[in-house]
Protein backbone atom coordinates (compact mmCIF):
# COMPACT_ATOMS: atom_id res chain seq x y z
CA UNK A 1 0.00 0.00 0.00
CA UNK A 2 3.17 2.59 0.61
CA UNK A 3 4.06 1.65 -2.71
CA UNK A 4 1.04 2.65 -4.58
CA UNK A 5 1.16 5.92 -2.35
CA UNK A 6 4.41 6.60 -2.99
CA UNK A 7 4.13 5.89 -6.61
CA UNK A 8 1.04 8.36 -6.66
CA UNK A 9 2.85 11.12 -4.78
CA UNK A 10 5.95 10.62 -7.13
CA UNK A 11 4.06 10.81 -10.48
CA UNK A 12 1.34 12.71 -9.12
CA UNK A 13 1.61 15.84 -12.30
CA UNK A 14 1.12 13.00 -14.77
CA UNK A 15 -1.61 10.99 -13.36
CA UNK A 16 -3.14 15.00 -12.95
CA UNK A 17 -2.26 15.08 -16.45
CA UNK A 18 -4.08 12.38 -17.45
CA UNK A 19 -7.05 12.81 -15.63
CA UNK A 20 -7.46 16.13 -17.28
CA UNK A 21 -6.66 14.87 -20.33
CA UNK A 22 -9.68 12.06 -20.35
CA UNK A 23 -12.07 14.65 -19.04
CA UNK A 24 -11.36 16.96 -21.77
CA UNK A 25 -12.04 13.56 -23.87
CA UNK A 26 -14.90 12.90 -22.40
CA UNK A 27 -16.65 16.19 -22.44
CA UNK A 28 -15.95 15.92 -26.76
CA UNK A 29 -17.21 12.58 -26.49
CA UNK A 30 -20.64 13.39 -24.78
CA UNK A 31 -22.25 14.76 -28.01
CA UNK A 32 -21.48 11.44 -29.47
CA UNK A 33 -23.72 9.50 -26.45
CA UNK A 34 -27.29 9.89 -27.91
CA UNK A 35 -30.01 8.47 -25.65
CA UNK A 36 -32.26 5.94 -27.51
CA UNK A 37 -36.14 5.44 -26.01
CA UNK A 38 -36.85 2.58 -28.52
CA UNK A 39 -36.30 -0.67 -26.30
CA UNK A 40 -37.04 -2.34 -29.88
CA UNK A 41 -33.91 -0.94 -32.15
CA UNK A 42 -31.43 -3.36 -30.31
CA UNK A 43 -33.69 -6.49 -31.75
CA UNK A 44 -31.72 -7.63 -34.76
CA UNK A 45 -33.25 -7.07 -38.24
CA UNK A 46 -33.69 -10.55 -39.09
CA UNK A 47 -35.77 -11.16 -35.90
CA UNK A 48 -39.44 -11.87 -36.42
CA UNK A 49 -40.21 -9.77 -33.35
CA UNK A 50 -38.27 -6.92 -35.03
CA UNK A 51 -40.15 -7.46 -38.28
CA UNK A 52 -43.46 -7.50 -36.64
CA UNK A 53 -42.84 -4.61 -34.36
CA UNK A 54 -41.71 -2.42 -38.32
CA UNK A 55 -44.80 -3.60 -40.06
CA UNK A 56 -46.88 -2.25 -37.10
CA UNK A 57 -45.34 0.32 -37.21
CA UNK A 58 -45.91 1.49 -41.14
CA UNK A 59 -49.81 -0.13 -40.88
CA UNK A 60 -50.77 1.50 -37.96
CA UNK A 61 -50.73 4.90 -36.03
CA UNK A 62 -49.87 4.26 -32.51
CA UNK A 63 -50.86 7.86 -30.94
CA UNK A 64 -49.06 9.05 -28.14
CA UNK A 65 -50.36 9.25 -24.76
CA UNK A 66 -50.00 10.66 -21.44
CA UNK A 67 -52.00 10.14 -18.32
CA UNK A 68 -51.72 13.16 -15.19
CA UNK A 69 -52.88 13.00 -11.74
CA UNK A 70 -53.97 16.11 -10.07
CA UNK A 71 -53.65 15.48 -6.21
CA UNK A 72 -55.21 17.40 -3.50
CA UNK A 73 -57.90 19.18 -5.70
CA UNK A 74 -61.96 19.89 -5.27
CA UNK A 75 -63.93 18.64 -8.46
CA UNK A 76 -65.24 21.69 -9.38
CA UNK A 77 -61.15 22.83 -9.59
CA UNK A 78 -60.33 19.52 -11.20
CA UNK A 79 -63.38 20.36 -13.68
CA UNK A 80 -62.43 23.95 -14.67
CA UNK A 81 -58.55 23.15 -15.95
CA UNK A 82 -60.48 20.87 -17.62
CA UNK A 83 -62.41 22.94 -19.88
CA UNK A 84 -59.67 25.47 -20.01
CA UNK A 85 -57.16 22.80 -21.28
CA UNK A 86 -59.54 20.18 -22.91
CA UNK A 87 -58.99 21.12 -26.63
CA UNK A 88 -55.21 22.29 -26.72
CA UNK A 89 -53.23 21.89 -30.67
CA UNK A 90 -51.94 18.63 -31.25
CA UNK A 91 -54.63 16.53 -28.82
CA UNK A 92 -57.08 14.32 -30.37
CA UNK A 93 -58.66 13.33 -27.26
CA UNK A 94 -58.75 14.47 -23.40
CA UNK A 95 -61.12 12.86 -21.27
CA UNK A 96 -62.14 13.72 -17.67
CA UNK A 97 -65.38 12.96 -16.54
CA UNK A 98 -67.05 12.57 -12.76
CA UNK A 99 -67.14 9.56 -12.10
CA UNK A 100 -64.63 7.49 -9.44
CA UNK A 101 -62.11 6.52 -12.70
CA UNK A 102 -61.72 9.87 -12.98
CA UNK A 103 -62.38 11.77 -9.81
CA UNK A 104 -61.54 10.13 -6.16
CA UNK A 105 -60.19 10.86 -2.63
CA UNK A 106 -58.91 14.23 -4.02
CA UNK A 107 -56.97 13.15 -6.80
CA UNK A 108 -58.32 14.20 -10.70
CA UNK A 109 -57.09 11.72 -13.93
CA UNK A 110 -56.67 13.42 -16.81
CA UNK A 111 -56.57 10.83 -19.44
CA UNK A 112 -54.53 12.50 -23.12
CA UNK A 113 -54.02 11.21 -26.37
CA UNK A 114 -52.34 13.10 -28.42
CA UNK A 115 -52.68 13.42 -32.73
CA UNK A 116 -49.07 12.43 -33.38
CA UNK A 117 -47.09 9.32 -32.33
CA UNK A 118 -44.94 8.82 -29.06
CA UNK A 119 -41.87 10.90 -30.78
CA UNK A 120 -43.97 13.80 -32.97
CA UNK A 121 -43.34 17.20 -32.22
CA UNK A 122 -46.84 18.02 -32.04
CA UNK A 123 -47.34 15.64 -29.37
CA UNK A 124 -43.95 16.75 -27.36
CA UNK A 125 -45.74 20.42 -28.13
CA UNK A 126 -49.20 19.75 -26.94
CA UNK A 127 -47.38 17.62 -24.04
CA UNK A 128 -45.06 20.44 -22.86
CA UNK A 129 -48.12 23.30 -23.41
CA UNK A 130 -50.39 20.94 -21.28
CA UNK A 131 -47.55 20.77 -18.19
CA UNK A 132 -47.31 24.45 -18.37
CA UNK A 133 -50.54 25.17 -17.69
CA UNK A 134 -50.70 23.04 -14.91
CA UNK A 135 -47.41 24.39 -13.37
CA UNK A 136 -47.37 24.76 -9.55
CA UNK A 137 -49.75 22.18 -9.12
CA UNK A 138 -49.29 18.50 -7.22
CA UNK A 139 -49.56 16.17 -10.08
CA UNK A 140 -47.53 13.07 -11.32
CA UNK A 141 -47.31 11.88 -14.59
CA UNK A 142 -47.60 8.71 -16.87
CA UNK A 143 -46.43 8.97 -20.69
CA UNK A 144 -45.56 7.15 -23.59
CA UNK A 145 -44.06 10.47 -25.29
CA UNK A 146 -40.22 11.13 -25.19
CA UNK A 147 -40.57 13.73 -22.76
CA UNK A 148 -38.65 17.24 -23.83
CA UNK A 149 -40.03 19.19 -20.78
CA UNK A 150 -36.91 18.71 -18.64
CA UNK A 151 -34.72 20.93 -20.91
CA UNK A 152 -36.82 23.86 -19.14
CA UNK A 153 -35.43 23.15 -16.14
CA UNK A 154 -32.26 23.48 -17.31
CA UNK A 155 -31.80 26.96 -15.81
CA UNK A 156 -32.57 26.05 -12.50
CA UNK A 157 -30.18 23.31 -12.24
CA UNK A 158 -27.15 25.37 -13.05
CA UNK A 159 -27.96 27.76 -10.18
CA UNK A 160 -28.12 24.75 -8.26
CA UNK A 161 -25.01 23.80 -9.67
CA UNK A 162 -23.38 26.90 -8.33
CA UNK A 163 -24.55 26.95 -4.77
CA UNK A 164 -23.06 23.19 -4.92
CA UNK A 165 -19.75 24.53 -5.58
CA UNK A 166 -20.14 27.33 -3.85
CA UNK A 167 -20.04 24.89 -0.77
CA UNK A 168 -17.98 22.02 -1.89
CA UNK A 169 -15.33 24.80 -2.12
CA UNK A 170 -15.82 26.26 1.79
CA UNK A 171 -16.10 23.04 3.20
CA UNK A 172 -13.06 22.08 1.05
CA UNK A 173 -11.03 24.88 2.71
CA UNK A 174 -11.68 23.75 5.88
CA UNK A 175 -11.19 20.20 5.72
CA UNK A 176 -8.32 19.94 3.49
CA UNK A 177 -5.11 19.20 4.40
CA UNK A 178 -2.55 20.37 1.59
CA UNK A 179 -3.74 23.05 -0.91
CA UNK A 180 -2.80 20.64 -3.49
CA UNK A 181 -5.52 19.27 -3.06
CA UNK A 182 -8.31 21.16 -3.91
CA UNK A 183 -8.10 21.82 -7.94
CA UNK A 184 -7.92 17.93 -7.69
CA UNK A 185 -11.43 17.60 -5.84
CA UNK A 186 -12.70 20.33 -7.34
CA UNK A 187 -12.11 19.39 -10.81
CA UNK A 188 -13.31 15.69 -9.80
CA UNK A 189 -16.55 17.25 -8.43
CA UNK A 190 -17.31 19.28 -11.46
CA UNK A 191 -17.10 17.09 -13.62
CA UNK A 192 -19.08 14.80 -11.99
CA UNK A 193 -21.71 17.35 -11.08
CA UNK A 194 -21.19 19.22 -14.82
CA UNK A 195 -20.73 16.32 -17.60
CA UNK A 196 -23.07 13.24 -16.01
CA UNK A 197 -22.90 11.72 -19.05
CA UNK A 198 -19.36 11.98 -19.39
CA UNK A 199 -18.96 9.15 -17.15
CA UNK A 200 -20.50 6.75 -20.19
CA UNK A 201 -17.23 7.77 -22.22
CA UNK A 202 -14.92 7.09 -19.54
Amino acid sequence: MKHIANFIVKFRYIILLLFVSLCIYSVRGMSQVKIEYSIASYLPQDTDTKQALDIMDEEFTTYGTARLMIRNISFEDADRIYEEIKEPDGVKSFSFENTEDYYSRSCALFDITFEGDDSDPVSVAAYNKTLELLEGRDILISTSLIDTYADDLQSDINFVLLLAVGIIIVVLLFTSKSVGELPALLLTFGVAARFPSAQSVL
